[in-house]
Protein backbone atom coordinates (compact mmCIF):
# COMPACT_ATOMS: atom_id res chain seq x y z
CA UNK A 1 0.00 0.00 0.00
CA UNK A 2 1.22 3.22 -0.82
CA UNK A 3 1.97 6.42 1.77
CA UNK A 4 -0.62 8.03 -0.23
CA UNK A 5 -3.53 5.89 0.52
CA UNK A 6 -2.02 4.63 3.88
CA UNK A 7 -2.90 8.83 4.80
CA UNK A 8 -6.42 8.42 2.87
CA UNK A 9 -7.38 5.59 5.10
CA UNK A 10 -6.31 7.10 8.17
CA UNK A 11 -8.25 10.24 7.52
CA UNK A 12 -11.15 8.38 6.45
CA UNK A 13 -11.35 6.48 9.61
CA UNK A 14 -10.61 9.98 11.64
CA UNK A 15 -13.74 11.56 10.00
CA UNK A 16 -16.18 8.50 10.69
CA UNK A 17 -15.19 8.97 14.43
CA UNK A 18 -15.53 11.95 14.40
CA UNK A 19 -18.95 11.93 12.67
CA UNK A 20 -20.07 8.97 14.85
CA UNK A 21 -19.38 10.74 17.96
CA UNK A 22 -21.02 14.09 16.69
CA UNK A 23 -23.97 11.98 15.58
CA UNK A 24 -24.02 10.38 19.08
CA UNK A 25 -24.49 13.62 21.13
CA UNK A 26 -26.45 15.55 18.71
CA UNK A 27 -29.09 13.26 19.42
CA UNK A 28 -28.77 12.49 23.11
CA UNK A 29 -31.03 15.96 23.74
CA UNK A 30 -33.75 14.28 22.13
CA UNK A 31 -33.30 9.98 23.11
CA UNK A 32 -34.85 8.60 25.83
CA UNK A 33 -32.94 9.06 29.69
CA UNK A 34 -32.50 5.07 29.39
CA UNK A 35 -30.29 5.23 26.28
CA UNK A 36 -28.11 8.30 27.83
CA UNK A 37 -25.87 5.48 29.59
CA UNK A 38 -24.92 4.00 26.54
CA UNK A 39 -24.48 6.48 24.86
CA UNK A 40 -22.01 7.71 26.83
CA UNK A 41 -19.82 4.30 26.87
CA UNK A 42 -20.13 4.29 23.02
CA UNK A 43 -18.66 8.29 22.43
CA UNK A 44 -15.85 7.57 25.16
CA UNK A 45 -15.31 4.18 23.08
CA UNK A 46 -14.74 6.32 20.18
CA UNK A 47 -12.54 8.77 22.07
CA UNK A 48 -10.66 5.79 23.30
CA UNK A 49 -10.71 5.22 19.06
CA UNK A 50 -9.34 8.32 18.57
CA UNK A 51 -6.47 8.20 21.05
CA UNK A 52 -4.92 6.02 18.94
CA UNK A 53 -4.71 7.91 15.84
CA UNK A 54 -2.49 10.45 17.46
CA UNK A 55 -3.87 13.87 15.81
CA UNK A 56 -4.03 16.43 18.26
CA UNK A 57 -7.40 17.82 17.09
CA UNK A 58 -9.07 14.46 16.63
CA UNK A 59 -8.26 13.77 19.77
CA UNK A 60 -9.10 16.74 21.50
CA UNK A 61 -12.48 17.26 19.73
CA UNK A 62 -13.50 13.54 20.67
CA UNK A 63 -12.52 14.22 24.19
CA UNK A 64 -14.94 16.78 24.34
CA UNK A 65 -17.57 15.22 22.71
CA UNK A 66 -16.74 12.29 25.67
CA UNK A 67 -17.34 14.54 28.31
CA UNK A 68 -20.65 16.51 27.01
CA UNK A 69 -21.91 12.80 26.47
CA UNK A 70 -20.68 11.80 30.00
CA UNK A 71 -21.88 14.74 31.82
CA UNK A 72 -25.39 14.58 30.14
CA UNK A 73 -25.85 11.12 32.07
CA UNK A 74 -25.18 12.92 35.48
CA UNK A 75 -26.53 16.43 34.47
CA UNK A 76 -29.54 15.94 32.12
CA UNK A 77 -29.84 18.86 29.05
CA UNK A 78 -32.86 20.56 31.20
CA UNK A 79 -30.97 22.73 33.81
CA UNK A 80 -29.65 25.89 32.27
CA UNK A 81 -26.26 26.83 31.99
CA UNK A 82 -25.00 23.92 33.13
CA UNK A 83 -25.56 21.21 30.32
CA UNK A 84 -22.52 22.93 28.90
CA UNK A 85 -20.82 24.91 30.94
CA UNK A 86 -19.87 21.45 33.18
CA UNK A 87 -18.75 20.05 29.87
CA UNK A 88 -16.64 22.98 28.82
CA UNK A 89 -15.17 23.34 32.90
CA UNK A 90 -14.09 20.05 32.44
CA UNK A 91 -12.60 19.69 29.19
CA UNK A 92 -10.08 23.26 29.53
CA UNK A 93 -9.26 21.05 33.00
CA UNK A 94 -8.90 18.42 30.80
CA UNK A 95 -6.33 19.70 28.80
CA UNK A 96 -4.67 21.74 31.48
CA UNK A 97 -3.29 18.84 32.11
CA UNK A 98 -2.66 17.08 29.05
CA UNK A 99 -0.61 19.59 27.15
CA UNK A 100 -0.21 18.44 24.41
CA UNK A 101 -4.02 18.90 23.67
CA UNK A 102 -3.84 22.35 24.39
CA UNK A 103 -4.70 25.08 21.81
CA UNK A 104 -5.62 22.44 19.16
CA UNK A 105 -8.59 24.14 17.93
CA UNK A 106 -8.55 26.63 15.10
CA UNK A 107 -11.93 27.12 14.97
CA UNK A 108 -12.23 28.98 17.54
CA UNK A 109 -11.14 32.35 16.22
CA UNK A 110 -12.31 36.06 16.02
CA UNK A 111 -13.44 36.97 12.91
CA UNK A 112 -14.00 40.11 11.04
CA UNK A 113 -16.60 42.39 10.12
CA UNK A 114 -16.65 42.93 6.26
CA UNK A 115 -19.75 44.19 4.49
CA UNK A 116 -20.84 41.28 3.40
CA UNK A 117 -20.73 39.94 6.94
CA UNK A 118 -22.48 43.37 8.34
CA UNK A 119 -25.68 42.60 5.99
CA UNK A 120 -25.74 39.11 6.99
CA UNK A 121 -25.78 40.04 10.28
CA UNK A 122 -27.94 42.20 9.93
CA UNK A 123 -30.56 40.20 7.96
CA UNK A 124 -30.07 37.59 10.29
CA UNK A 125 -30.87 39.99 13.67
CA UNK A 126 -33.51 41.19 12.40
CA UNK A 127 -35.22 38.10 11.05
CA UNK A 128 -34.72 36.47 14.28
CA UNK A 129 -35.44 39.12 16.65
CA UNK A 130 -39.18 38.92 14.54
CA UNK A 131 -39.74 35.27 14.44
CA UNK A 132 -39.34 35.21 18.07
CA UNK A 133 -41.97 37.97 18.70
CA UNK A 134 -43.99 36.21 16.14
CA UNK A 135 -43.77 32.52 17.41
CA UNK A 136 -44.60 33.59 20.90
CA UNK A 137 -47.13 35.67 19.97
CA UNK A 138 -49.32 32.99 17.95
CA UNK A 139 -47.91 29.46 19.32
CA UNK A 140 -48.99 31.46 22.91
CA UNK A 141 -46.80 28.60 24.83
CA UNK A 142 -46.47 27.92 28.09
CA UNK A 143 -42.73 29.03 29.39
CA UNK A 144 -43.37 29.58 33.33
CA UNK A 145 -40.26 26.69 33.70
CA UNK A 146 -37.94 29.16 31.66
CA UNK A 147 -39.95 32.25 33.82
CA UNK A 148 -38.98 30.33 36.89
CA UNK A 149 -35.61 30.86 36.07
CA UNK A 150 -35.42 34.67 36.08
CA UNK A 151 -34.17 36.18 39.29
CA UNK A 152 -36.62 38.09 41.52
CA UNK A 153 -34.81 41.03 41.02
CA UNK A 154 -36.21 44.59 41.30
CA UNK A 155 -37.12 45.77 37.50
CA UNK A 156 -34.39 48.00 37.02
CA UNK A 157 -31.98 45.43 38.32
CA UNK A 158 -33.45 42.82 35.39
CA UNK A 159 -31.79 44.47 32.17
CA UNK A 160 -28.56 43.35 33.92
CA UNK A 161 -30.24 39.74 34.19
CA UNK A 162 -30.72 39.68 30.84
CA UNK A 163 -27.81 41.00 29.71
CA UNK A 164 -25.71 38.18 31.85
CA UNK A 165 -28.12 35.34 30.65
CA UNK A 166 -27.43 36.85 26.87
CA UNK A 167 -23.70 37.33 27.05
CA UNK A 168 -23.35 33.78 28.76
CA UNK A 169 -25.40 31.81 27.26
CA UNK A 170 -24.20 33.27 23.76
CA UNK A 171 -20.76 32.38 24.21
CA UNK A 172 -21.17 29.21 25.34
CA UNK A 173 -23.07 27.72 22.37
CA UNK A 174 -21.41 29.62 19.85
CA UNK A 175 -17.79 28.43 21.28
CA UNK A 176 -19.66 24.81 21.26
CA UNK A 177 -21.38 24.79 17.95
CA UNK A 178 -19.76 27.11 15.23
CA UNK A 179 -16.21 26.64 17.52
CA UNK A 180 -15.56 22.85 18.55
CA UNK A 181 -18.21 21.23 16.47
CA UNK A 182 -17.48 23.08 13.60
CA UNK A 183 -13.50 22.26 13.74
CA UNK A 184 -15.09 18.76 14.31
CA UNK A 185 -17.13 18.97 11.12
CA UNK A 186 -14.71 20.77 9.31
CA UNK A 187 -11.62 17.72 9.43
CA UNK A 188 -14.87 15.06 8.95
CA UNK A 189 -16.11 16.80 5.37
CA UNK A 190 -15.29 17.67 2.66
CA UNK A 191 -18.06 20.15 1.98
CA UNK A 192 -18.63 23.68 3.79
CA UNK A 193 -22.02 23.25 2.99
CA UNK A 194 -22.30 19.72 5.12
CA UNK A 195 -20.39 21.49 8.22
CA UNK A 196 -23.16 24.58 8.19
CA UNK A 197 -25.98 21.84 7.45
CA UNK A 198 -24.88 18.99 10.24
CA UNK A 199 -23.96 21.81 13.37
CA UNK A 200 -27.25 23.67 12.50
CA UNK A 201 -29.14 20.49 13.08
CA UNK A 202 -27.58 19.16 16.49
CA UNK A 203 -28.35 23.25 17.57
CA UNK A 204 -31.76 23.11 16.64
CA UNK A 205 -32.17 19.69 18.76
CA UNK A 206 -30.59 20.98 21.75
CA UNK A 207 -33.21 23.54 21.91
CA UNK A 208 -36.36 21.27 21.50
CA UNK A 209 -37.07 22.27 25.57
CA UNK A 210 -35.78 26.23 24.98
CA UNK A 211 -37.27 29.08 23.52
CA UNK A 212 -38.43 28.58 21.41
CA UNK A 213 -39.54 25.07 22.26
CA UNK A 214 -40.94 21.77 20.96
CA UNK A 215 -40.14 20.33 17.44
CA UNK A 216 -41.38 23.92 16.12
CA UNK A 217 -38.74 24.78 18.42
CA UNK A 218 -36.27 22.88 17.26
CA UNK A 219 -36.63 23.53 13.27
CA UNK A 220 -36.65 27.43 13.96
CA UNK A 221 -33.45 26.96 15.95
CA UNK A 222 -31.82 25.13 12.99
CA UNK A 223 -32.45 27.40 10.64
CA UNK A 224 -30.87 29.72 13.23
CA UNK A 225 -28.07 28.02 13.43
CA UNK A 226 -28.01 27.50 9.98
CA UNK A 227 -27.29 31.48 9.67
CA UNK A 228 -25.32 31.69 12.04
CA UNK A 229 -22.97 29.10 10.54
CA UNK A 230 -23.05 31.68 7.43
CA UNK A 231 -21.97 34.59 9.23
CA UNK A 232 -18.85 32.39 11.16
CA UNK A 233 -17.95 30.80 7.48
CA UNK A 234 -17.93 34.60 6.02
CA UNK A 235 -16.43 36.19 8.87
CA UNK A 236 -14.22 33.23 9.46
CA UNK A 237 -14.84 33.65 13.37
CA UNK A 238 -16.71 33.63 16.37
CA UNK A 239 -17.28 37.34 17.58
CA UNK A 240 -19.82 38.42 14.87
CA UNK A 241 -22.18 35.16 15.78
CA UNK A 242 -22.19 35.70 19.27
CA UNK A 243 -23.19 39.45 18.96
CA UNK A 244 -26.04 38.10 16.77
CA UNK A 245 -26.45 35.14 19.02
CA UNK A 246 -26.42 37.54 22.14
CA UNK A 247 -29.17 40.19 20.56
CA UNK A 248 -31.26 37.18 19.83
CA UNK A 249 -31.28 35.86 23.73
CA UNK A 250 -31.91 39.60 24.94
CA UNK A 251 -35.08 39.32 22.83
CA UNK A 252 -36.12 36.06 24.79
CA UNK A 253 -35.07 37.85 27.99
CA UNK A 254 -37.82 40.40 27.14
CA UNK A 255 -40.20 38.24 26.15
CA UNK A 256 -40.18 36.05 29.24
CA UNK A 257 -39.89 39.56 31.18
CA UNK A 258 -42.76 41.49 29.46
CA UNK A 259 -44.73 39.00 27.62
CA UNK A 260 -48.19 38.32 29.02
CA UNK A 261 -49.28 34.84 26.65
CA UNK A 262 -49.58 31.67 28.70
Amino acid sequence: MSNDSAVGQRRAGQSALLLAAFGVVGVMPVAPGGWHVPMAIAVSVMFLAAALTQDRVTVSVALFCAILAGTAVLNPWRFWPMHLVVPLFVYVVAVTLLPSLRDPVTGLRWGRFDRGTVGLFVLVVVGSSTALVLWYALARPNVDDLRAQIPSWPTWLLPLAGLGFAVVNAIIEEVVWRGFFWELLRRAVPATWAVVLLQAASFGLIHIGGFPRGWMGVAMAALYGLFLGLIRQRAGGLVPPIIAHIIADAVIFAILVFGIAR
